[in-house]
């Protein structure tokens, strides 16, 4: 039996080499906060080793350390890394503590004597979650100057990757936020970014890359070799790839072989490279074997209980996952932890210093004694009591071979992960259940559906759509499972994964699969009674589907669903104009459906009656920030903003939304209009463009970007492209039967046809059609349109004073809704045909300049001053002093703006309607007041 004398320790350098700059870097981030730190690298690179030096240095000696831990295998508890770090902070004793850090009392039962009393449930998982991320936060912030470190992020859970999410776009004013993980074992390696960072916080990102061979030479002196040939660095530069933990590896090995303390003299003796597994460096794989060879008989077992265990355990967990009898325990840890393969893990635990290694040990496992520390692992974790870690299980009988052990523990942690609103970490788990090959038809319907329903309000979409269309590819499935799982996959397509026409076509044959089970079928038919998507079907069919579905809820007995179809119908009605939705929308007292009904309103126009339901939304949500009906009032209040010119700060809200609500696609998508009509308005056209495009949600969103992608067509002179735009936001609009969605659609339309040769008549035609589609609707917002569109047709035939009065009726029609940008547009449209006619249009086009610069809207105040000029008249100046002295005038504010989007002053010239001159000189009286020595320093 060989023993463990001095010289089996893993070889260690006392100092850090190679990493001065990436210090320097962590050194400036902590005096910057808040801030948010990624630290990537490859296994073995030295991401942790950089932190614990970090944290060692006197300068942090008054900071709030901790550390996280991500697992592969992580039990579905709430954000369980952050956690973990947290049980390890003392809170001051002159903190005072939010009230919302209660919640965190059934996490934190080690702090539980500092948090204040457990606040009472919600009701809402969402909102739970929501009040959650807020008792974490205020907790960090209690903590003072803190520096909270997660590791393997690659392994994060969709829980603390949304709690990460929520903390970097808003974190507490001294946190100091470090994550480090693996590029090549993230699930997008093109997405490095593992959270997104709000705009205010100091933000870093250092890659760690492989020693050179200067550097080697250099570890390699640090550990007791001071005299090392060029040679012999240079060759093991080459064995180890630079990497770190590679290096001090081979350098344990070579060192026990020469079997005095010291290197071999050359590189020779080491002996060749073999490579059978490049998951692991050669030369680790070879030094961390051939020392596990070294180790007595009852270190190895405690060594291979580690290695299987795959996380820090207790010294009498690996007792008894080793097999060992208790005598030999503490010479094999003593052991161990000597030779450096196994390292302290808190006050308790014991854990395989590296991923790297344990891999190693893993591989060199033959498959009956991995099987039998799978059996003796999950054999402990049993005995060990409530609460039984049912992923850990889960996994250990999986490799023992106990399948239907490993099914039943599989289900209960998903179950546990769902109720925890951890749907990524259910998704893994029912996945494998469901792939089985000798899964019962049973159970694959069984846990198809738990996911599919837990994935309408939560993330893994994709992994649930998957499983249910494999689960429903199976022969001989019964036809109300068959119903039910068509029923939760017709629901994810049409709502969350944006494939209205295929959900529609699964919820159609659904209904006739569920015909024995009026509450699902009436719930399919509610769902193809929503005639907001772009699923080619007309406003009468899906008419008919809710009343369908309202008899079919009847019949079902079930109250509340019976109220659910009754809104969705008031809501239909609403958004399409019908008089009879606010009849039957009266009185309404649940939160979601009133913010449904506000959206409804301000599809047509009604935005004083959508302003009062905004607010009642608002009130009847006792906490709704972060929740699926936060993301619905947030999108909401956007649409609502816009409209009535309510600008201020709205862009970095829409940005915000669209970082929060990822998983809500139709917030994002109403989030994606409002920036890109705030870019149209000040002449941000290729960000305009970009977020317009993808504003493809429901048909009133998609139908406004339409016709806001039209205007920027015309603008630069691409009919071709418009023409194509027109035709298919028209077939978009004629397929659903509701014109009065195309209140912004069709002014853009009309303006581009009226253009075009021969295109006159097809104007008229469409103007009639428009009308005709909205007779007998409430649909103010509309109504202004069809005032605009036939002050086109009159300008178009050059009876300008007719157009002139069409313009005036639609200016004041859009003013009493109010929407002043729309307002502005037609103001301006009356003073063009005035001037043109030879009356004074000067009045009304300065009314309209007056809107656009108030809402910020460049673009538009720059075409009506081209306006002008060309016709020899400039606007009235307002009263009141025109020097800014050494502020910045809005005009070059304007410019200044335009600059830093990297625009050369040609195309500022041509957005802003100026001369590139013009552009030059407020480009320099701009440099000159914020003080810049030149154009570059600005854009930084």
């Amino acid at each position: 039996m060989p023993s463990a004398g001095p010289t089996s320790a893993r070889l260690t350098s006392p100092v850090l080499v190679g990493r001065a700059a990436e210090l320097d870097q962590l050194r400036a981030v902590v005096r910057q906060p808040p801030a948010v730190v990624l630290i990537e690298g490859e296994a073995g690179i030295g991401k942790s080793r950089l932190i614990q030096e970090w944290f060692a240095e006197p300068a942090l000696a008054g900071v709030t350390r901790l550390v996280g831990h991500c697992s592969p295998v992580r039990e579905p508890l709430p954000f369980g890394p952050v956690i973990d770090a947290l049980v390890t902070a003392t809170i001051p004793e002159h903190a005072e503590l939010s009230p919302v850090t209660g919640a965190l009392r059934p996490l934190l039962p080690e702090l539980a004597d500092r948090l204040p009393p457990a606040l009472p449930p919600l009701g809402s998982r969402r909102q739970e979650r929501h009040r959650l991320f807020r008792g974490i936060r205020e907790l960090l912030a209690e903590l003072g100057p803190t520096v909270l470190a997660l590791e393997d992020l690659h392994w994060i859970d969709t829980g603390t990757e949304e709690l990460l999410r929520f903390l970097a776009d808003r974190p507490p004013a001294q946190l100091c936020l470090v994550l480090t993980y693996r590029r090549e074992d993230l699930s997008d390696p093109d997405t490095p970014a593992v959270v997104p960072v709000g705009s205010t916080v100091n933000r870093c990102r250092l890659r760690l890359p492989p020693l050179d061979v200067d550097q080697v030479a250099e570890l390699i002196a640090a550990v007791g070799h001071a005299e090392v040939s060029p040679e012999f660095a240079r060759y093991l530069h080459e064995r180890t790839s630079g990497i770190p933990l590679a290096v001090e590896e081979a350098l344990s090995l070579l060192r026990d072989r020469a079997g005095s303390g010291k290197l071999p003299a050359g590189p020779g003796s080491a002996g060749p490279a073999t490579d059978p597994d490049p998951g692991v460096p050669p030369a680790l794989r070879d030094a961390i074997l051939e020392r596990v060879a070294r180790l007595s008989r009852s270190a190895r077992r405690l060594l291979h209980a580690a290695a299987i265990l795959g996380h820090p355990a207790t010294e009498e967990l690996l007792v008894r996952v080793a097999g060992l009898p208790p005598q030999h325990r503490t010479a094999g840890l003593a052991e161990l932890v000597g030779r450096g393969l196994l390292g302290p893990v808190g006050e308790d635990r014991y854990g395989i210093r590296h991923g790297l290694a344990s891999q190693a040990v893993l591989d060199s496992l033959n498959e009956p004694t991995r099987r039998a520390l799978h059996r003796r692992a999950a054999a402990a974790l049993l005995a060990r009591g409530e609460p039984l870690p049912l992923a850990q299980l889960a996994r250990h009988c999986r490799g023992a071979g106990q399948i239907d052990d490993w099914q039943r523990y599989a289900e209960a942690a998903a179950d546990q992960a769902i109720a925890l609103g951890d749907d990524g970490t259910a998704a893994a788990l029912l996945r494998d259940v469901v792939a089985r090959p000798g899964a019962t038809t049973e159970t694959r319907v069984r846990i198809a559906i738990k996911l599919g329903r837990a994935a309408l309000t939560g993330l893994s979409h994709g992994d649930a759509v998957a499983i249910l269309r494999q689960t429903l590819a199976t022969p001989d499935l019964p036809t109300e499972a068959r119903g039910e799982l068509r029923l939760c996959l017709g629901i994810l397509l049409r709502n969350q994964i944006r494939a209205a026409r295929e959900g529609w076509t699964e919820l159609r044959t659904a209904v006739g699969e569920l015909a024995d089970r009026p509450g699902p079928a009436a719930r399919a038919m509610a769902s193809l009674g929503a005639p907001y998507l772009t699923d080619g079907r007309h406003l009468a069919e899906h008419l008919e589907w809710l009343d369908r579905a309202a008899a079919t809820a009847a019949r079902a007995g079930d109250p509340e669903l019976v109220s659910v179809v009754e809104v969705n119908r008031a809501t239909a009605l609403l958004a399409t104009g019908d008089p009879a939705g606010w009849r039957l929308a009266g009185g309404l007292t649940d939160p979601l459906m009133t913010v449904n009904a506000a959206w409804s309103a301000i599809c047509v126009g009604r935005y004083a009656e959508a302003e009062a339901l905004l607010a009642d939304g608002a009130a009847l949500a006792a906490d709704a920030t972060g929740s699926y009906l936060g993301c619905a009032l947030d999108g909401t209040a956007l649409l609502f903003d816009y409209a009535v010119g309510n600008w201020a700060g709205l862009a970095g809200r829409a940005e915000e939304l669209i970082r929060t609500a990822a998983d809500v696609p139709s917030v994002v998508t109403e989030a994606r209009l409002v920036l890109g009509q705030l870019a149209l308005a000040t002449g941000e056209l290729p960000e305009a463009e970009a977020q317009l495009t993808e504003a493809t949600g429901s048909v009133p969103v998609a139908a406004a970007a339409a016709g806001a992608l039209i205007r920027l067509a015309a603008a630069t002179s691409q009919l071709t492209a418009a023409e194509h735009r027109i035709r298919r936001g028209l077939a978009m609009i004629r397929d659903k039967g509701v014109w009065c969605w195309a209140a912004e659609l069709l002014p853009a339309a009309v303006a581009v046809l009226t253009r075009l040769p021969d295109g006159q008549p097809a104007a008229r035609k469409l103007v009639d059609e428009f009308a005709a589609g909205l007779a007998g609707r409430d649909a103010p917002l509309a109504d202004a349109a069809l005032h605009g569109c036939r002050g086109m047709l009159a300008e178009a035939d050059g009876d300008l004073l007719a157009a002139a009065a069409q313009y005036r009726e639609a200016a004041w029609a859009y003013a009493v809704l109010p929407h002043p940008y729309l307002a502005a547009q037609a103001w301006e449209s009356r003073g063009r045909c005035l001037l043109a006619a030879g009356r004074d249009g000067v009045p009304p086009v300065a009314e309209a300049a007056e809107v656009f610069e108030r809402l910020g809207a460049s673009w538009d105040l720059a075409r009506c001053r081209h306006l002008l000029r060309n016709l020899g008249r400039t606007l009235p100046h307002r009263r009141g002093r025109r020097g800014y002295g050494e502020q910045l005038s809005p005009r070059e504010r304007e410019v200044v703006r335009l600059v830093r989007t990297g625009r050369t002053n040609r195309e500022i010239a041509e957005a802003l309607f100026l001369s590139p001159r013009t552009v030059e000189a407020h480009v320099a009286r701009a440099l000159r007041k914020l003080g810049l020595p030149s154009r570059r320093a600005l854009v930084a």
